[in-house]
């Protein structure tokens, strides 16, 4: 699990103060909100070769976070995404229609996030991607959480499954290693 590292982080999508959060004596707040942009590590060389070969893959996400009630839940029910929602630890907001994994992302609670602070861990799935289109519903899938008020903290994690098929070779794994080094700040921070 890739979960955040201990910097100054911006606490609210227009930088204002998180509500109920006083001043803190540490430079990185308890919560952030997910979603605000971060610049790629430019130290290293990545053509734009190497990315295509990279993103001819199939892939799949993980997003662990938190919102601070339930009622964000229902944000993210009426956003109209591709959206299952995991009846057995959501019942009250729960779908009655069959899980579909290739075509549904999927929320459901995450016990593994708890704080104590009255905030909810929760987890989305994709379904398995793969090209620009699906790429552009993972933005939307992100944008909506931003919209409807997730946050993460340092429990929080991001997992990125890639394919890999049997020809993958040397070359193909430099270039997927340079393409995470050149995005991990991005990992370790997705704020």
């Amino acid at each position: 699990m890739i979960t955040g590292n201990q910097r100054k982080m911006t606490t609210e999508p227009d930088n204002k103060p998180l509500a109920g959060d006083g001043p803190s004596t540490s430079d990185v707040p308890r919560h952030v909100y997910l979603g605000t942009s971060h610049q790629p590590n430019s130290m290293l060389e990545f053509s734009m070769s190497d990315l295509n070969d990279t993103l001819k893959r199939r892939f799949g996400v993980e997003i662990e976070f938190l919102f601070p009630t339930w009622e964000n839940i229902q944000c993210i029910v009426n956003h109209g995404l591709p959206l299952w929602v995991d009846p057995s630890r959501i019942a009250v907001f729960g779908s009655t229609r069959q899980y579909n994994k290739n075509e549904d992302w999927k929320l459901t609670t995450d016990l593994s996030i708890t704080n104590g602070d009255g905030t909810v861990g929760f987890e989305i799935n994709s379904p398995i991607l793969q090209g620009e289109a699906e790429r552009q519903q993972l933005a939307q899938i992100t944008n909506m959480l931003h919209h409807c008020g997730a946050l993460i903290d340092k429990q929080c994690g991001l997992h990125v499954h890639i394919e890999i098929q049997p020809d993958f070779n040397q070359q193909q794994l430099k270039n997927l290693l340079k393409l995470q080094l050149n995005l991990e700040d991005s990992f370790d921070c997705p704020v």
